[in-house]
Formats: structure tokens, C-alpha cells, sequence
């Protein structure tokens, strides 16, 4: 071997090259766990008024794991109150996202492009469902013909107007975050026998057992 060369073991770069896909399958398998966790659990239809403040409960929080190809981070403290930018997923290869999106849970796929600053945030979308109960979203065209964006502060999206937290997804994994404060409001609420959102689980009556009808005067007078 010649001075000044260094050899390298084929091996090892192997082994470091296989790290990212080996990360990538744990926050996989780590967010389907949360989900298939959640949807057993949390996503039950318990009856009564316990049943419901753990729900309302559950909604409080959104926690998300993401896979796939991208860049982007977001903080905000409501639509009216945010930074970030970035885009994820492609058209062939969308990111994976899973995990508990408040009393609800699974796994999507999904595109994002966004960028802006306080009020002026501006976010595309497209989420389609994998498993678990989750809504599909998509909120306008996508290329071939130009992105259609709408201002957070009058459109709909993943993000509820109150929301407070932060993402942020950097190649290939990314981790989401958020508090959702009308959903915390509607919980304290609920202990006071309130329920502003309307998500409480109506409770069931049991319909009264069929009775023959009864005899008639007549009927009976001629016995």
C-alpha cells in the first residue's frame, strides 16, 4: 500500500449506507404501532361521561411520524400565527405519515407544499388514507398544472385554527407535534357539562320490549 492512502473496509461502508434505511423502517414500524395502539384503544365508542372526557382528552394532541423523501419545518400558535417552509412527498413517492391525530389514528399518504409567515402562510395538500380512520384532504391542483394555494387563514387543512406546535421532516424521517387549544378549551368544558364542539358520544336507549297489546272491555266481559 502506498503512503498517504487509507483502505477502506467494503463492509463497513455497506453497513453505514444501510443506516438510514434501517432508521426509516424503525419510525415506520414505531408509528404504525401508535396508530394500530390507538385506534384498539382511544378510538373505541365507550359510553357515558367518562367515556367522553377520555375522548376529548385524546383530541388534545396530534403526534405523527413521517417516512419518505423532503425538507420542511412549521411552528405556529394558530393559522394566524406561524413560519416555516418546505415541501414533501412527490407525486410517485409520497411520504408515509402515522400516528395519533387526537381521539383518531393511523397511517396516510401524503404531498405538502408550504411557506409563508404569520397570516400570510400558504400550504398544498393531498392526504389519502392507509389505514386507521382517517379523512382524505385535498385542497386544490397539483402539477401537471400549477399549485393552487389557499391562505391558511381562510382555507382547511391538516391544522386547526388553534393549533400550537411545530413539525419538522429533514430527508427522510420527520416528527410532528402539535397541541390543539379549542380541543383543550371543549375537555375543561366537558367537566362542566358542556360540549362546544359537539363530539360528545350520544347515549344509548335501549327501545322498551315489545308488550302484547292490551285486551280489550269487550274481550274481557265475554269471558
Amino acid at each position: 500500500m502506498r503512503p498517504g492512502i487509507i483502505a477502506r473496509n467494503p463492509l463497513a461502508i455497506k453497513s453505514y449506507e444501510a443506516r438510514p434505511r434501517r432508521a426509516a423502517h424503525r419510525v415506520t414500524v414505531l408509528g404504525l404501532g401508535l396508530a394500530l395502539l390507538a385506534a384498539s384503544g382511544l378510538g373505541c365508542s365507550s359510553p357515558g361521561w367518562a367515556g367522553d372526557r377520555a375522548r376529548d382528552a385524546a383530541d388534545v394532541l396530534t403526534l405523527t411520524v413521517s417516512v419518505g423523501p423532503g425538507f420542511g419545518v412549521h411552528a405556529g400558535a394558530s393559522r394566524f400565527v406561524q413560519i416555516g417552509g418546505g415541501w414533501v412527498g412527490t407525486e410517485r413517492v409520497p411520504i408515509v405519515r402515522a400516528g395519533l391525530n387526537g381521539r383518531n389514528a393511523g397511517a396516510w399518504t401524503e404531498r405538502r407544499v408550504e411557506y409563508g409567515i404569520l397570516a400570510a402562510y400558504v400550504t398544498w395538500m393531498k392526504r389519502d388514507p392507509l389505514l386507521g380512520i382517517v379523512a382524505p384532504i385535498h385542497t386544490g391542483a397539483a402539477p401537471p398544472r400549477a399549485y393552487t394555494f389557499t391562505l391558511d387563514a381562510i382555507g382547511d387543512n391538516d391544522r386547526g385554527h388553534a393549533d400550537i406546535g411545530a413539525s419538522v421532516h429533514a430527508g427522510l424521517i420527520g416528527v410532528a407535534v402539535y397541541l390543539r387549544f379549542g380541543e383543550l378549551v371543549d375537555l375543561f368544558a366537558g367537566f362542566l357539562g358542556f360540549d362546544l364542539v359537539g363530539d360528545d358520544v350520544a347515549p344509548t336507549v335501549s327501545p322498551p320490549p315489545d308488550r302484547p297489546p292490551p285486551a280489550s272491555r269487550d274481550a274481557t266481559e265475554s269471558r
